[in-house]
């Protein structure tokens, strides 16, 4: 069965993350910014590279523990993330107090961007596992060993990646190193971790094109229902062999799309591991147009 990490926010129900957890969600990651924050600094001053008002955050204490113990009580983790690309000095000192007071709420995980958090979250005896955010830009054998002696455990693989690259960092890595690999995500031309760009989710957005420039029509099972264009569900079967090191991500973490039916669509599609790409392409009806990886 594969495994998945999901996101969390303020209107997600008890039900859906028992569901969800039921389906093969072993994680579910969040970002937080409660209105203090929000009234002090605005929210385009984010805690989580979420540069929005309150749907991708959960957004006071109450809402946090209630979430953190629905998920413990689903058998699952709840990862914190703190993944904003850098912050200035007295941001930095915010962003480690909160996640000292996620500690003792109990999250078992941080994601990271910014190499010089680790170093204060140490000082401040934050022993929480770190997870290495796509924003950090890990491409390479010799980058995850560097992050892995500043305490990095997991790792987010940009989706610069081809497959078959990722296919050779997983051979080349110890077996306990874990990545997180999405199945979904926007196709961009830049690296996540040199890209200070808000999206605008615009259809001349340049972010959004690819190589089918002046295609109107998108190719994927989720545009249809959900206005969601994006797919890479053939890596549950490129990737078979190393699914006992991998979390596939469903990174619906924005207010544009319908995030919780597009979580619930995915984990409703077994099996995945067991079919062939080819296979899957064509139950997809999918002609890779709008695929969130370069397979050549």
């Amino acid at each position: 069965m594969m495994r998945y990490i999901v996101p969390v926010n303020h209107s997600t129900s008890r039900s859906e993350i028992v569901q969800w957890a039921a389906a093969g969600v072993e994680e579910f990651y969040y970002g937080f910014m409660p209105d203090t924050w929000v009234k002090k600094y605005g929210w385009e001053v984010c805690t989580n590279r979420r540069p929005y008002p309150t749907l991708p955050h959960l957004t006071n204490k109450k809402q946090l523990r209630e979430m953190i113990q629905w998920i413990h009580l689903s058998k699952a983790k709840a990862i914190f993330a703190i993944n904003e690309h850098t912050y200035p000095q007295d941001l930095a000192r915010k962003i480690v107090e909160m996640a000292v007071f996620m500690q003792g709420e109990g999250a078992d995980g941080l994601i990271v961007s910014d190499p010089s958090m680790v170093m204060l979250l140490g000082a401040a005896k934050v022993k929480i596992p770190l997870h290495a955010s796509v924003g950090l830009g890990v491409q390479n054998v010799e980058a995850i060993e560097f992050f892995r002696k500043l305490g990095f455990n997991r790792f987010v693989l940009p989706r610069k990646l081809r497959p078959d690259e990722i296919l050779s960092l997983l051979s080349a890595t110890p077996k306990e190193v874990e990545f997180e690999i999405f199945l979904l995500g926007e196709w961009c031309f830049y690296n996540d971790q040199i890209c200070f760009s808000s999206h605008g989710h615009g259809k001349d957005e340049f972010c959004h094109r690819k190589k089918c420039q002046g295609q109107t029509s998108l190719h994927s099972m989720l545009n249809e229902p959900y206005d969601y264009a994006w797919c890479g569900l053939c890596l549950a079967s490129v990737l078979r062999a190393y699914h006992d090191r991998i979390l596939f991500k469903i990174p619906v973490r924005t207010d544009v799309f319908k995030s919780s039916k597009i979580i619930g669509q995915v984990l409703k599609m077994r099996g995945l591991e067991t079919m062939t790409q080819s296979e899957l392409i064509k139950m997809m009806g999918c002609q890779q147009r709008y695929c969130a990886y370069e397979f050549s």
